[in-house]
C-alpha cells in the first residue's frame, strides 16, 4: 500500500508541468487578489451605489461563464496550446492596467466585463494543463493539490493585497496585479503541452455555435457536482446573515473559516482517494457528507455540531468538484478535454447565479433554518444519480459509444461500472 501511495503522489511531484502550472496558478491568484477589492472601491469612488456594483458583478459572472467554453474550445483546437494559455494572461494584465487609468463609469463597466471574461478563462487554464498532461493514474491527486495549495496561501495573498493598497494606493494595486498576470504569461511558454498532429490540424474548425460554449453531453454527469455544491453556495452567500439573525455572528464566521479550509483539504483527500478507489465509492461518501452537513445546521445551533458540519460541508464541496472533473476527463473523448473542463466551470457559474437568487427567496419565505434543511435534498438527488444512473450518464457523455481505453493502472472497479 505504501508503494502505491508513493507512486501516485510521486507521479504528480515528478511531473515538470505540474510545478510550472502550480507556480502560474499561485502567481495569477495573487494578481487577482491585488485587484479584487480595489475594483469594488473604485466603483464606489466613481459614484456607483452598492446595488449597481452588485448588478455589474452579476453580469461579470455571466461574462466569466461565457469566456470558459470558447477558451476551452480554442485550447482543444490550437496547434500551439501554450500560446493560447499565455494570451489570456496578457489580456488580463491589460485589463488591470485599464483599471489604473479608469476615470469614468462606462469605462469601468467595460473593464469589469472584460475582467469577467479573462477570469473565466484563467480560472480553468491550469486545470486544462493538468487534464491534458498528467498521468491518468494520478489525475485526481494532481487536481486536488493544484486546488489545495493556492487555497492554503490565500491568507498570505490577502495580506499582500492589503499592504499594497494601504501603502501605495489603489492604482498601484492594479499595476501589481498586471505584473503578476504578465509573469504567468511568460511561464506558460515553459509548459510542454501536446500539440495537434497533422491529421487533426487538417480537420476543419468548428463553426462558432452553442457547441463552443460547453460540451453538452457532459452536463448530466456534471449535475452530480452541481447538486452537491448548491448547499455550499448557500453557505457562501447567507451564513453570515443567518449568524446575525440567530445572534451567533462569531460562530457563523468560524463556520465559514473551517468550511473554506476543509474545502481545500477535501480537494486533495478526495482526489487521492479517487486515484486509489475510483469515482463511485468516493462520490457516495461525499454526497452523504453534504446531506448530513446541511441537516446538522438545520436542527441545532450547537457550536461543536457546527464544527463537524463545516468539516463535512467543506470536504463534500471541495472533493466533489475534483472527482467529477477527474472522472469526466478520463471518460470523455480526448478531443474535447479542455472543453469538458470548461463545462464544469460553466455549470458552477450557473449554479451560483441561479442558486444564490433562489436561496435568497427560500430564506425569505421559509427562514434560514428550514432552508438549510430543504437544500439537503440536492445532494440527496446527486446520491441517487450516482447509485442508480451512473452508467447511463457515462454513455450520454460519450455519445453512446464504448468508453475510451484508459491505462490499466488507472482503472478501478467503480470506474468500470
Amino acid at each position: 500500500m505504501a508503494k502505491l501511495s508513493n507512486s501516485i503522489i510521486g507521479t504528480v511531484l515528478t511531473n515538470r508541468n505540474f510545478w510550472v502550472a502550480l507556480l502560474i496558478m499561485i502567481t495569477a491568484n495573487v494578481g487577482n487578489a491585488c485587484v479584487r477589492q480595489p475594483v469594488t472601491l473604485l466603483g464606489d469612488d466613481l459614484g456607483l451605489t452598492a446595488s449597481a456594483i452588485g448588478f455589474i458583478t452579476s453580469i461579470y459572472t455571466v461574462f466569466a461563464m461565457l469566456g470558459r467554453g470558447p477558451f476551452g474550445n480554442a485550447v482543444d483546437h490550437a496547434k500551439k496550446k501554450t500560446w493560447v494559455l499565455a494570451a489570456q494572461y496578457v489580456a488580463r494584465g491589460i485589463v488591470f492596467i485599464g483599471f489604473a487609468l479608469c476615470a469614468t463609469v462606462p469605462m469601468y463597466v467595460v473593464l469589469k466585463f472584460m475582467q469577467g471574461l479573462t477570469f473565466g478563462m484563467g480560472h480553468i487554464a491550469m486545470l486544462i494543463v493538468v487534464a491534458e498532461t498528467m498521468d491518468k493514474k494520478a489525475l485526481g491527486t494532481a487536481f486536488g493539490l493544484i486546488t489545495l495549495i493556492p487555497k492554503l496561501l490565500s491568507a498570505v495573498t490577502t495580506s499582500i493585497t492589503l499592504w499594497i493598497t494601504t501603502t501605495f494606493g489603489l492604482e498601484y494595486s492594479y499595476y501589481a496585479g498586471a505584473v503578476l498576470s504578465f509573469v504567468p504569461a511568460a511561464l506558460c511558454l515553459l509548459l510542454k503541452m501536446p500539440e495537434r498532429d497533422e491529421v487533426e490540424a487538417a480537420k476543419p474548425k468548428k463553426k462558432f455555435s452553442l457547441n463552443t460554449f460547453a460540451y453538452w453531453r457532459a452536463v448530466p454527469l456534471v449535475l452530480i457536482m452541481t447538486f452537491v455544491s448548491i448547499p455550499s453556495l448557500f453557505i457562501d452567500n447567507f451564513m453570515v446573515l443567518f449568524g446575525r439573525e440567530a445572534g451567533i455572528d462569531g460562530q457563523a464566521a468560524g463556520y465559514l473559516t473551517n468550511y473554506m479550509m476543509w474545502m481545500g483539504i477535501g480537494s486533495f483527500l478526495a482526489g487521492y482517494a479517487f486515484d486509489r478507489w475510483g469515482f463511485k465509492k468516493n462520490a457516495i461518501v461525499l454526497c452523504i457528507c453534504a446531506v448530513v452537513a446541511q441537516i446538522m445546521i438545520g436542527v441545532t445551533l450547537d457550536s461543536t455540531v457546527w464544527i463537524v458540519s463545516a468539516v463535512l460541508c467543506g470536504i463534500a464541496a471541495g472533493g466533489i468538484a475534483v472527482i467529477v472533473r477527474s472522472f469526466a476527463v478520463l471518460k470523455c473523448p480526448s478531443t474535447v478535454t479542455a472543453l469538458v473542463v470548461a463545462t464544469l466551470g460553466v455549470m458552477q457559474d450557473l449554479a451560483s447565479l441561479v442558486g444564490s437568487a433562489a436561496g435568497g427567496v427560500l430564506a425569505d419565505v421559509l427562514g434560514y433554518t428550514t432552508t438549510f434543511q430543504v437544500i439537503a435534498a440536492f445532494p440527496a438527488i446527486a446520491l441517487v444519480m450516482v447509485i442508480f444512473f451512473l452508467p447511463g450518464l457515462i454513455k450520454v457523455m460519450q455519445g453512446g459509444k464504448e468508453a475510451q481505453a484508459i491505462p490499466a493502472e488507472s482503472k478501478t472497479e467503480s470506474d468500470q461500472q
